[in-house]
């Protein structure tokens, strides 16, 4: 992929992505204040003839700011958004150990919460005869 494509697929993400956030109809002025840089810089970013592409830093921080994936944010590739996971961190905790056991385990462990809350493998739509 060329320079100019791959600042062309930025300028058009970038403006794809301040259109869908809070940063809607903001000016450049309050998008330079927002991602660390001039009115100016903000302005050529957005612009995919322009010669002015951020560092990497500053594109992640960008993504951050505007709640997108910075690889999409870059490259039009992958998720648009990260995947949101409000979960507790009890949860968390709870499905990196559960990733770790052996498959006749797991399958222990789905059957006891299956009778502990009371659902069915049916009712949850899975399998475990696959």
């Amino acid at each position: 992929m060329e320079d100019q494509q791959i600042k062309a697929i930025f300028a058009a993400n970038l403006t794809e992505a301040i259109k869908e956030s809070v940063y809607a109809g903001k000016n450049k002025k309050e998008l330079g204040e927002a991602f660390g840089v001039s009115d100016a810089m903000a302005s050529n970013y957005q612009n995919p003839e322009n010669e002015k592409f951020p560092s990497l830093q500053r594109a992640i921080n960008i993504s951050n700011i505007l709640g997108v994936c910075v690889e999409w944010l870059l490259t039009g590739r992958g998720p648009k958004h990260p995947i949101q996971d409000d979960s507790d961190p009890m949860a968390h905790i709870l499905i990196a150990s559960f990733k770790t056991l052996p498959e006749e385990k797991q399958r222990a462990v789905f059957q006891y919460v299956s009778f502990i809350t009371k659902s069915t493998n049916a009712d949850l739509g899975i399998d475990l005869d696959q």
